[in-house]
């Protein structure tokens, strides 16, 4: 069970549903684990990810996943009360229905801003084993999908142009902790 990454506990409301962590270990294995994470570096947090394209359906498979499961923190990076046991909660805890209004919702707040929920067809991840890679390895998009022809609510694909200068080298500090094998 997934109770403590890195000193950040994510039970501080009690124990995860087995659906709602596997989809928190999914997150945290791309962050942690991905090589295609060093495409999305964020300029003031160097250990961070910013603006990572989601599926749509992704964030609301989560969040459905979730919404039963509770929380006290909506931005997990910015939202917890910090002391000598790690995080703790400022607000009471709800269900994550009451903190995010839907998958969307979810996903572009959870993380701070990590992710983007973007609809298919623009490229995105799901956060599986059998994601394609959403963007050439040039950063080139002019095989980029039309999302006009989606319906897309935002327009040009958010992953357009994201990396036109290149892979970008990314720190991730993480401590040692012996017998921790893959760490989830």
């Amino acid at each position: 069970p997934l109770a403590k990454v890195n000193g950040i506990y994510w039970n501080r409301c009690g124990s995860l549903s087995p659906r709602c962590e596997h989809y928190l270990q999914r997150v945290e294995c791309f962050y942690r684990c991905s090589p295609s994470a060093a495409r999305w570096p964020h300029p003031q947090r160097p250990t961070a990810v910013l603006g990572v394209p989601l599926c749509l359906s992704f964030c609301e498979e989560w969040y459905e996943a979730c919404k039963d499961d509770l929380t006290c923190a909506r931005n997990w990076v910015s939202d917890w009360q910090w002391g000598p046991q790690g995080n703790d909660c400022n607000r009471d805890c709800v269900p994550y229905s009451q903190m995010y209004r839907d998958g969307r919702e979810l996903c572009e707040n959870i993380w701070g801003d990590s992710f983007v929920a973007t609809r298919e067809p623009c490229p995105c991840l799901s956060l599986a084993g059998s994601d394609a890679d959403p963007l050439p390895e040039d950063g080139d998009s002019s095989e980029e999908p039309d999302s006009t022809k989606a319906g897309s609510p935002r327009g040009p694909c958010p992953a357009s142009g994201l990396l036109r200068g290149g892979l970008h080298k990314r720190s991730v500090f993480m401590e040692d902790v012996e017998g921790s094998g893959s760490g989830i």
